[in-house]
Formats: structure tokens, C-alpha cells, sequence
């Protein structure tokens, strides 16, 4: 019997922390009171009742004020959350400062080496400032507490460097803004373009996952080219992929697509069947008809 209460208890805890993260997160958005209520009934409320079936009648005790338990919940709902928005906020914030009424395609990123370390300095400020919250400052040590502030500084310069860098396909040219020099490119200085599919991957290698992405290849009548990308299977990636397919149409650049392998398909067929886009959508992109299995070329007018 006991082991059920036990399994009860993880289920419990389970629930409350999706149930906390669910509140902190639409209220960070709708800011209703409802949210509020909900976090300290369904989602503290709830922790607790399964923390209660584990540890007993001594969780009232002094103990619940020093649990690290409680405080990995308050660090992970509260905490979690409100990183999440900050980070989309800065994200769609970039978007609007750099939109243009000329775009056909934008995407705010910098040099591939850069958004990685970004990546990893934020994650690692995120833990240690929570290893520090959760078994405070003399348990967690000096080396976490430098950790953090070296983290910390390292983000806020990251971001500071990189805050302007964009790549932008306009109906005038291509933009590139990468730390600090901007490069614009004239379309009578584009020779070809080229659509090029490739297996990437992703994560830690311990860890890691494959997908199928592509990018545009822009090769300059000067001898350089210039790679734009990387686009995913997902409609907003695929319906970019089609506009900028029908600028350089307009535009009268030869264009030629990639092939794709039999093991790239494989992991594209995982993409069509968890993502609600369009396959034929997708097709239009590398102009392949799945009925005959061929690749197709796009007369210019």
C-alpha cells in the first residue's frame, strides 16, 4: 500500500508543476487574478498535498520553510516561466524594430558560433541562479556564486553585442547585419541561387537530434555567395521558403533545388506527421511531385 501512495504522491507533484508553469504563463499574459488563484490551488496547493503523502505530518513542521523541495517548485513555475517570456519578448521585440515593408523574409540572428554560446551562457545563469535560490549561497559554494555572475555578465554582453543582427530578403536586395557591419546586396548583383537540404544536428553529442533543414544560397555575380537560412519543416519556414522562391522569380535569377535522400525523406516523413503544415506546400519548395516521384523545373515567364 505504501508504494501506491507513493506513486499517488509523484503523480500529484507531477500535475501540480504543469499545472504552475500553465498558470505563471498565461498570466504573464492575460494578467488576470484567475491565474493567481489557480497557481496556489492547483499548482502550490496541489505540490503540497503530494509533498504531504511523502514527508508526512513533519512537513508542517519548521521543515516546509527550509524544504528544497518547495523552493525547486517556486524556482521551476515561477522562475522557468517568466525566462520563457522575457526571452520571446526580446525576441518579437527584435522582429518589430527591424520589420520593413519591403521584406519577404526576416529573421533576427547572428553568426551561428555566437547564438549557441548565447544559448549556453543563458542556460547556465538560469541553473546557478537557481542552485543558489534552492540550497542558498553557503551550500551551493563560491564557484556557483561566481558561476552565476560570470554567466550572467557573459548574457548581458552577448545580447548587447549581437541585439542589432538581422538577415533580411527585401524586394530590393538581400541585408545582412552581422556585429555592428550591415552588407547590402542589390539583386542585379545575384547570379544564382541555389536550395540546398541537409541533415543537421542538434543539441549536445550525448544528447543530440537530426532534422532536415535547407537554406538559400545566393551566389554573387563577384565570385562570393551569401547563405541565408537555416528554414524548418513548419509553416512559417515553408511559406518564407515559397516567397522568396517567388521574388527570385520575379526577379529572373536562375534557381536550382536540392535533390533529397532517400535518409533525408526518412526524417522528413517524422516532420509530416507531427507538423500540420501542408505537404504539398513543402513539395513546391524543392518542386518534387510525390505521385511520380520526379523533380520539376519552373518555366520563367
Amino acid at each position: 500500500m505504501a508504494w501506491l501512495l507513493k506513486w499517488i504522491a509523484y503523480g500529484i507533484i507531477c500535475f501540480s508543476y504543469l499545472m504552475g508553469m500553465i498558470a505563471t504563463s498565461e498570466w504573464l499574459v492575460e494578467r488576470t487574478p484567475n491565474y493567481i488563484v489557480g497557481y496556489l490551488v492547483m499548482g502550490l496547493g496541489a505540490f503540497l498535498i503530494g509533498l504531504l503523502l511523502l514527508r508526512g505530518r513533519d512537513l508542517f513542521s519548521t521543515y516546509i520553510f527550509k524544504s528544497k523541495a518547495l523552493r525547486t517548485y517556486l524556482f521551476l513555475t515561477i522562475a522557468g516561466p517568466i525566462s520563457y517570456a522575457l526571452f520571446e519578448a526580446w525576441s518579437h521585440g527584435k522582429y518589430r524594430e527591424f520589420a520593413n515593408l519591403k521584406d519577404v523574409w526576416l529573421s533576427p540572428g547572428t553568426v551561428d558560433w555566437l547564438d549557441y554560446f548565447l544559448c549556453i551562457a543563458g542556460v547556465a545563469f538560469f541553473f546557478t541562479a537557481g542552485c543558489l535560490f534552492i540550497a542558498g549561497i553557503k551550500e551551493a559554494g563560491k564557484n556557483c556564486v561566481s558561476l552565476c555572475v560570470f554567466s550572467f555578465l557573459l548574457t548581458a554582453t552577448l545580447v548587447y553585442v549581437t541585439n542589432n543582427d538581422y538577415e533580411a530578403i527585401r524586394t530590393d536586395g538581400i541585408v545582412i547585419q552581422k556585429l555592428g557591419e550591415k552588407e547590402e546586396i542589390g539583386w542585379s548583383e545575384v547570379r544564382h541561387v541555389d536550395i540546398l537540404g541537409y541533415l543537421s544536428r542538434d543539441g549536445s553529442s550525448a544528447n543530440s537530434t537530426r532534422s532536415f533543414k535547407w537554406e538559400f544560397v545566393f551566389y554573387l555575380k563577384d565570385g562570393t555567395k551569401k547563405v541565408i537560412g537555416p528554414f524548418l519543416y513548419n509553416d512559417y519556414f515553408i511559406n518564407g521558403s515559397l516567397e522568396i522562391k517567388k521574388l527570385v522569380m520575379e526577379k529572373k535569377i536562375q534557381m536550382a533545388t536540392d535533390r533529397i535522400t532517400e535518409e533525408e525523406w526518412r526524417f522528413i516523413k517524422v516532420d509530416m506527421d507531427y507538423e500540420k503544415v501542408d505537404p504539398e506546400d513543402f513539395y513546391s519548395v524543392f518542386q518534387y511531385d510525390p505521385n511520380t516521384g520526379e523533380y520539376y523545373s519552373i518555366p520563367y515567364e
